[in-house]
């Protein structure tokens, strides 16, 4: 019987430990997710433009794939949200849909 409760408490252990080292973000990593739920929250931005934006206030690449993965964007509602607003900026201009794709485009949409 001990022989059990030692590996059922080993085996226990070790969940907890691998839970903690999954779990746990650097601060550096959480600053970057920080900033990139402030992309997505206030812009209608790509996934690209974030990675380039995080990058430019010096994140490594690591950083960066934590926060573009736990920031929780939906990159194609983003992309719908961009083109409304190139839209209702210049409904005349963006009726075209090949200036609108190109617009997509060059913001990092694909």
């Amino acid at each position: 019987m001990k022989n059990f409760w030692n590996k059922l408490l080993t085996g226990i252990m070790v969940i907890a430990i691998s839970c903690y080292f999954i779990a746990c973000a650097t601060s550096k990593e959480k600053e970057a997710l920080l900033n990139a739920k402030n992309f997505v929250n206030n812009l209608a931005i790509s996934k690209q433009k974030v990675v380039e934006g995080l990058d430019q206030l010096g994140y490594n690449d690591q950083e960066i794939d934590y926060a573009i993965k736990k920031c929780g964007a939906n990159w194609k509602k983003e992309a719908v949200e961009a083109a409304r607003n190139a839209y209702n900026t210049d409904p005349e201009f963006y009726s075209n849909k090949d200036k609108l794709i190109a617009l997509l485009q060059t913001a990092g949409f694909t």
